[in-house]
């Protein structure tokens, strides 16, 4: 199997950009991370190599929310990932304790060739945020609500999550294809994103 991608990453401030809200804004960083991970399980040993890696990076940006985006999650034995993908889940709270809640919404539910996406949506949230500051989106509510524990999410529906997949043909391919996207949408320290 080829080495896994280093996870592609950036980060900004979430706050205004007059001076004091800057200072303030400096100790709330973001990370956006995006990162096709199939090739990680197909060797277990790969996974520990791209969470180093994924670690090194957090460590270095100091960010007190991150975003990573999973693409290909499971690999190409998607049928088979579900352990591989708890393994990685519990690496992500064991490698990260500064992080006390994580969300994730993982579409692992291959069966359904129609809705399957491969895609996960990890959100982890620095223990110094406050469950008012970190608020997530009820598509059902249509309200924010207090993010106060980890949520892991296996189901291929969410209330937290809009899951599309694209239709056949819709790229000019022939084949079936898992190309889709999960949308959430985040109030944090007060800013919708």
């Amino acid at each position: 199997a080829a080495p896994a991608a280093a996870p592609t990453t950036k980060t900004e401030s979430a706050g205004s950009s007059s001076s004091a809200a800057a200072a303030s804004a400096a100790s709330r960083q973001i990370m956006l991370v995006t990162s096709n991970v199939g090739s990680i399980y197909e060797d277990e040993k790969l996974i520990s190599i791209w969470m180093d890696s994924f670690v090194k990076a957090i460590q270095e940006a100091q960010p007190v929310f991150v975003v990573l985006h999973n693409q290909e999650l499971g690999g190409k034995q998607f049928s088979s990932c579900e352990p591989l993908i708890r393994r990685f889940i519990k690496l992500l709270e064991t490698e990260l304790p500064q992080f006390d809640r994580i969300t994730a919404f993982l579409d692992i539910h291959c069966k359904d060739e129609d809705a399957f996406t491969a895609l996960g949506s990890f959100h982890l949230i620095h223990k110094s945020v406050a469950p008012s500051e970190a608020q997530r989106w009820n598509f059902h509510t249509h309200a924010f609500e207090d993010v106060a524990a980890s949520d892991i999410c296996l189901e291929p529906t969410s209330a937290y999550t809009v899951k599309v997949k694209f239709a056949k043909g819709e790229f000019g391919q022939s084949r079936k294809t898992r190309k889709g996207f999960l949308h959430t949408h985040w109030r944090l320290f007060g800013r919708q994103m």
